[in-house]
């Protein structure tokens, strides 16, 4: 397979979506629910590409939690 996982551009969408709305990552990273509705697209691969990348998912919140609170 070739580029983003389905899971990824939902993730990617609904997680800009919700940082426009609460600039934290509280509403995204913390909650598992977030996480699974990212697996929409009936891939019987998704849920466990999503588990793998478990380490790339917080080293990308640590990041946003590193910018700071205000621009």
């Amino acid at each position: 397979m070739y580029g983003n996982p389905d899971w990824w551009n939902e993730f990617a969408s609904k997680a800009k979506a919700e940082l426009a709305v609460r600039p934290t990552t509280e509403g995204i990273f913390d909650n598992i629910e977030f996480l699974k509705s990212t697996c929409t697209s009936g891939c019987l691969r998704c849920p466990m590409s999503l588990l793998e990348s478990g380490p790339l998912l917080m080293d990308l919140k640590k990041q946003i939690d590193a910018l700071p609170a205000t621009i």
